[in-house]
């Protein structure tokens, strides 16, 4: 619904100067209408007929078809010749519900019973074959009885439609009959409260008797003629009567009579309408305008069309009268398409220059406004003050506007007593005595002594100072009593002081402080007694901290003091707390640029922004918004231009003139919008098209939709029925079943669903009014969402089976495939493995040779040793030759050993070291004297680690039996072997308890040769053979085991 710009209220306005006096924006009685026209979507401008359906919807008949409204939108029904289903004509006169909720649509061309779900009639007419058809196919007028029977008025009979056979039983005029219908052009039918159904003819009324089903006349008096008998309406008077709209006026019956009325206004008058409505006004309805008969009055107000007033009534010609289940007055008119008249009248004013005059508006920039007496305001504009009077309150002295004054743009006025305080932007402060005339100007001085600048932004008394904010220099405090000036100033060089000479706004905390608005550093509080600030800015700590720097206003409000910024919204600072509170866009704020905050009787503040004005409710911390549908005229405002007068009005000022508030009478909308779902698209991706079965209109009658899996799209369209200011409702939705969140979705009335995952959803909407108060109940409509076959459990559980069967098959493949290849690996390293073996036999076999071959070689060597020896008389020399057969004898015992074990690649350790030690032991012949301590923890070694280590032993061995133990001494040869990492690193520990030898192995008495063959083998196992301290002769040497050059 197009929402046109509302006018002012019929006022009278006066100013001095001006004769006629009365009281400014006093509610008058003219009314606003909205309209609805074909620009807003009607089909057509000549409106019959106007019904609400029982879930709330708007239908009205026009001349070019039906149509259905939401608040939003109009969904049309017309005549398609081609169609037998579609409307029988485009000539819609009369709408009717019946108790079953079908309803009934008379055009010019038959009557249509509307199938809701399918969108489509079923059209009953007149044939002359069929004795139970409607008696014509003009249909004037329709209602239901008290038995719930629906009644048709046509232009050939009375109908009385029966719902067992869908047969229609006719009532005509018989001249031979004076019980009969009085005529038989039906213009109008009505069921009073007592039950009684009436029908208005072109020959006076008729009144229906039940039990013998006769009719009972009426005729107008007066003009007797046949257009003077014409009885175009039928309702009840707001005491009940029955009321008669006839060509010649409206007429009661009164003891079986009728006779002309009370509203003799409206006598002579073709009355086309009327309606008693709720609050017991009555409305009347005739072609030359709209007659209102408030309750009470016998003076009637006259409603007709205003080419200046976009909200006057649109057309004086009334076709029909309706007030819905919401008390909403709905006006059907011949050109003009509907009107609509809400119950609440409009408490939001405009004024400017255009309505007023020059006098109270100078200029239309408003910059303040004060209250300078009761009933007299004084406005500052950009072309100096404005006086606004109320001659009907008005009080005490009128003051005079000083001639300093006329012309200068004023930015604030300040009323104390009889004290006026008058901030311009460049001419300084006025001060004017309203008792005496006197005025004062503070003005900046070329001395300095003045003020530090012409530019004022706000003003503030406290005690008998006069603080001074201006635009660019600081703050002056002008002193009444002293008459003196002082200054407070940014100072770069110096912290804690002002923080910035910009003021914009400044509040008193009673005597105690100054709360200074700053225009890029924030709010700061100055205290009286000690002069220090104290910061709020968006630089503070989180207890302090902004939304915004850039401040428009403050306003103080008990222990609470309100910011408006610049881009930050509002900003609440808890004084008792020192807690800062974000109020922004999120919280339902109209726009974050807030110019003003002013507070109501109620406990409301009403703030200004780039959006119209919003009000927050402090207790429930939520807004209610205002625009120009409301009947703002700016929208543009300014800073801190507002006032809350002492009557219960908030004026808020800007660059179009002046809005004025009457909170206390502003009444809240009650009705809570019932959401219903008007329509649906659905996109099939098989068919890349819409699918032209479920996208359709009105389908609040479905209450579960099921969609095949290629729908991959789905939209769902809704309305809430809210007719007050529709396009303020606000919505969200959830969808139970995916997430049990609420998504708030503004003004949007439609949702669209991808690709759903199938299942069962519930999607439950809900709406508020344009006052915020959302619909108890949400509005839910189910969708299923039909799996494809590859969803379904069954083909999963088949899927399922199929992959396990393939996984079991192909598991049998790698298995036989497995078992082929081992078969086949088998064989082969059965051969290989044969292969080997008689290789390493025959190695072994070889090895076996090669040592026995070495250890008779070394055996002959010894042998020849021997031999020498015999032949040798140097003691030395014999010496020499006895100790290379021991060590050629140790080697030989190796390798008697290796051929002699089946491991060629290691030799049993225990058993060879007590073989070798005890042949020396024999060898020296000190077996009865010496005694082996063997602890040989190493069971193995190799070939090349063994040769080296059996060495080391045998000349340790060959010494410790040569020298430990002289004369027969007795004693002990220890020989201790254990592994320090198994495997690979060991420790020897070798010795005797004997008489001991010189530590220094390298001494003249020692053998030099044995020395050195032993530190060169120890050096070939990576070990130091060290000499231990201690009684006896004892040897450590930890070594590594060397790789073995026979496995390799």
């Amino acid at each position: 619904m197009r929402v046109l710009r509302l006018k002012s209220f019929v006022i009278f306005l006066s100013v001095l100067w001006v004769s006629v006096c009365s009281e400014y924006h006093a509610q008058g009685l003219e009314i606003q209408f909205d309209h609805l026209g074909v620009r807003d979507g009607l089909s057509q401008a000549t409106a019959y007929c106007i019904y609400e359906d029982r879930l709330g919807f708007i239908w009205v008949g026009t001349d070019d078809g039906l149509n259905r409204y939401d608040g939003y939108e109009c969904i049309i029904f017309r005549e398609d010749p081609l169609d037998e289903r579609s409307l029988s004509n485009n000539s819609v006169n009369a709408i009717q519900e019946d108790s079953n909720g079908n309803l009934w649509v008379g055009t010019d061309q038959g009557l249509n019973l509307l199938f809701a779900e399918r969108m489509d009639f079923k059209t009953h007419k007149f044939d002359f074959h069929d004795p139970g058809s409607l008696s014509s196919n003009t249909v004037w007028c329709m209602t239901l009885d008290a038995d719930d029977r629906l009644w048709i008025g046509t232009a050939n009979g009375l109908n009385r439609y029966s719902t067992a056979d869908s047969s229609f039983t006719k009532y005509k005029s018989e001249v031979d009959d004076p019980f009969s219908l009085s005529n038989n052009s039906v213009n109008a039918l009505y069921t009073d409260s007592s039950g009684t159904l009436w029908i208005g003819t072109n020959q006076g009324l008729n009144r229906w008797n039940v039990s013998d089903e006769s009719f009972d006349h009426f005729d107008v008096p007066g003009d007797l003629s046949r257009y003077g008998q014409v009885i175009q309406c039928i309702g009840s008077g707001p005491q009940g009567e029955l009321l008669v709209g006839t060509n010649q006026g409206v007429f009661v019956l009164q003891d079986s009579l009728l006779t002309p009325s009370v509203y003799t206004q409206v006598a002579d008058m073709k009355i086309t309408a009327c309606r008693t409505d709720k609050q017991g006004d009555l409305w009347i309805g005739t072609n030359s305008g709209l007659y209102h008969y408030l309750k009470g009055r016998s003076e009637p107000i006259l409603h007709i069309h205003d080419e200046q007033n976009n909200t006057s009534i649109s057309d004086d010609n009334i076709n029909y009268i309706h007030e819905d289940s919401t008390d909403i007055l709905w006006i059907g008119t011949y050109s003009g398409g509907v009107n609509l008249y809400y119950r609440e009248q409009q408490q939001i004013f405009h004024y400017d220059n255009e309505n007023l005059g020059r006098t109270v508006f100078p200029s239309d920039i408003v910059n303040c406004i004060e209250q300078v007496s009761l009933g007299e305001f004084w406005l500052g504009t950009e072309a100096g003050i404005g006086i606004l009077r109320d001659a009907t309150t008005i009080s005490g002295i009128r003051t005079a506007i000083p001639e300093e004054l006329n012309g200068k743009s004023v930015k604030c006025i300040l009323s104390r007593d009889e004290l006026l305080a008058v901030g311009t932007d460049r001419d300084g402060v006025v001060l004017i005595d309203r008792t005496n005339g006197e005025v004062t100007t503070l003005r900046r001085r070329a001395d300095g002594t003045g003020l530090i600048d012409d530019r004022i932004a706000s003003l503030e008394w406290c005690g008998d100072d006069l603080w001074i904010g201006t635009q660019g220099s600081g703050i002056n405090i002008y002193s009444t009593v002293t008459d003196s000036l002082t200054r407070i100033q940014y100072a770069p060089a110096s912290k804690g002081g002002l923080a910035d000479n910009r003021i914009v706004d400044l509040q008193k905390q009673g005597t105690e402080a100054m709360w200074i608005g700053t225009a890029s550093e924030g709010v700061q509080r100055y205290s009286i007694e000690d002069g220090t600030f104290t910061d709020y800015a968006v630089r503070q700590d989180s207890s302090r901290m902004l939304s915004s720097d850039k401040v428009l206003c403050i306003y103080f409000d008990s222990a609470v003091l309100w910011v408006g910024t610049k881009g930050g919204g509002v900003n609440k600072i808890d004084l008792l707390t020192d807690q800062v509170q974000f109020y922004t866009t999120e919280n339902g704020l109209a726009n974050n640029v807030v110019y003003d905050i002013r507070s109501d009787h109620q406990g409301r503040l009403w703030m200004t922004t780039n959006n119209g004005i919003s009000v927050l409710d402090i207790e429930n911390e939520n807004f209610i918004n205002y625009n120009e549908i409301d009947g703002l005229g700016n929208q543009t405002f300014l800073p801190s231009s507002g006032l809350s007068s002492r009557r219960g009005e908030i004026f808020f000022g800007g660059r179009q003139g002046l809005d004025i508030i009457r909170y206390q009478d502003i009444e809240t909308n009650s009705v809570l919008p019932k959401v219903y779902f008007t329509q649906m698209q659905v996109f099939d991706s098989k068919q890349n098209q819409y699918d032209p079965d479920l996208s359709r209109n009105l389908v609040h009658e479905i209450e579960t939709i099921e969609l095949r899996p290629e729908m991959s799209l789905i939209t769902l369209g809704f309305s809430g029925l809210n007719y007050r200011r529709p396009e303020k409702n606000t919505y969200a939705y959830r969808l139970a079943g995916l997430t049990d969140e609420w998504t708030f979705i503004g003004d949007r009335r439609y949702v669209t669903f991808s690709e759903l995952p199938p299942g069962d959803y519930q999607l439950q909407v809900k709406a508020a009014n344009n006052d915020g108060r959302w619909s108890e109940e949400p509005s839910q409509i189910y969708l299923s969402i039909i799996p494809a076959f590859y969803q379904t459990n069954w083909f999963k559980a088949l899927l399922v089976i199929f992959f396990a069967l393939m996984v079991f098959l192909f598991n049998q493949y790698r298995l036989r495939r497995v078992r082929s290849v081992n078969r086949k690996l088998e064989k082969r390293v059965k051969l290989r493995t044969a292969q080997i073996a008689k290789e390493r036999d025959e190695k072994a076999i070889l090895l076996q040779e090669i040592h026995h071959r070495v250890k008779n070689n070394l055996q002959i060597v010894n042998s020849l040793l021997r031999l020498q020896s015999h032949y040798v008389k140097d003691e030395e020399a014999l010496w020499a030759l006895d100790e290379s057969q021991n060590r050629v004898m140790s080697m030989a015992m190796i390798h008697e050993r290796m051929y002699k074990t089946e491991n060629l690649a290691n030799i049993n350790i225990p058993d060879y070291i007590r073989d070798l030690c005890t042949d020396i032991i024999n060898t020296y012949d000190l077996s009865n004297n010496v005694t082996l301590d063997l602890d040989i923890q190493v069971e193995k070694l190799n070939l090349d680690t063994l040769t080296p280590l059996g060495l080391i032993i045998n000349e340790i061995s060959s010494n410790a039996m040569k020298y430990a133990f002289p004369d027969g001494r007795s004693g002990i040869f220890k020989i201790h072997l254990t592994a320090i990492e198994p495997g690979k690193k060991f420790k020897l520990i070798i010795g005797d308890n004997g008489v001991g030898m010189p530590v220094d192995l390298s001494d003249t008495e020692q053998d030099s040769l044995g020395t050195t063959l032993m530190e060169s083998l120890s050096e070939q196992l990576n070990g130091e053979l060290k000499r231990m301290d201690g009684p006896g002769t004892f040897y450590e040497m930890n070594f590594e085991q060397l790789k073995d050059s026979l496995t390799e």
